[in-house]
């Protein structure tokens, strides 16, 4: 598998990734180039095959794009070198050819550059503008000024960025069908909304009591901890206080017995009983004088 300088296709559809051309480190080149493509649903590698046609260049530093759009990858350019051909021997050569790579049906073919100069090391995006979209390649290394990588020179077209053919181009846009998935895959991947089936009667119901029965057990909650911490903020003692009332005891006879706890009652017997005596005393001295 080539390790550096390739380009990964990305099929957003379905789901994988890739691999198409790169060079080979420390190791010999193989002789037939193999598509690797990685899983990002089952975390695997698996290999579909190699190209049936000998044209198709596997080289490291071309300019690689996909559309998921419409399933499709493109490789344009890249340099032959002893990394990439077995047997190679003479100095890195830039290629001029643009590969195409159909996803759905794992087919391959190529289309002629826009002339015969080779080019490695540009870029090239698509724009979905004109009739199916627009791949647009710019800056790249000249094969014969410099043979070597690392030396782009090419910045903008000939005819400037105003021609009257890309003018108009620009003023359309692309009209492209939508693309189903080949292969399984998970619905949590798939366009948010699309598979959503709407909430029943039932569930909506049970989802509003479910709330209304939280809120109240929040709101009580709340309720009983505000009460708790008034308590400890503004907490009262209350004193009960009990008032003895002394009843005097009373006699076999009738009368209050004295001493004890009806000593009060004793003094006020006796001071009844010196009054008495001294009415007596009075009483007794005026007989005496008649």
């Amino acid at each position: 598998m080539p390790r550096s300088s390739g380009t990964l296709w990305a099929d957003n559809v379905n789901k994988r990734f890739y691999l198409f051309a790169g060079e080979y480190y420390q190791e010999p080149p193989s002789p037939q180039f193999t598509l690797w493509s990685y899983d990002t649903i089952y975390d695997t590698w698996q290999s579909f095959g190699s190209p049936p046609e000998d044209d198709i260049a596997a080289v490291p530093y071309g300019a690689g794009v996909s559309m998921s759009e419409t399933g499709e990858g493109y490789y344009y350019g890249g340099w032959k070198s002893h990394n990439t051909v077995p047997g190679w021997s003479g100095p890195p050569r830039a290629v001029s050819g643009l590969v195409k790579y159909d996803m759905d049906a794992n087919t391959w073919s190529t289309e002629p550059g826009p002339d015969s100069i080779g080019r490695a090391e540009g870029a090239m995006v698509f724009i979905p503008i004109g009739d199916g979209g627009m791949l647009v390649y710019l800056g790249w290394s000249h094969p014969v000024r410099h043979p070597r990588p690392h030396r782009a020179t090419n910045t903008a077209p000939a005819d400037g960025f105003s021609n009257p053919d890309l003018r108009v181009l620009m003023t359309r846009k692309a009209s492209i069908a939508t693309r189903t998935p080949t292969r399984a895959v998970s619905s949590a991947t798939g366009v948010p909304g699309a598979n959503d089936d709407p909430l029943s009667a039932g569930a909506i119901a049970g989802i509003a009591v479910g709330g209304a029965v939280a809120l109240l057990a929040l709101l009580a909650s709340l309720f009983l901890l505000i009460r708790r911490c008034r308590r400890h903020k503004y907490g009262t003692t209350t004193t009960t206080t009990t008032t003895t009332l002394l009843q005097p005891h009373f006699s076999p006879a009738g009368r209050p017995r004295g001493g004890g706890d009806d000593g009060l009652l004793g003094v006020g017997r006796a001071s009844s009983s010196r009054r008495d005596a001294a009415a007596a005393a009075r009483t007794g001295a005026a007989t005496a004088e008649r």
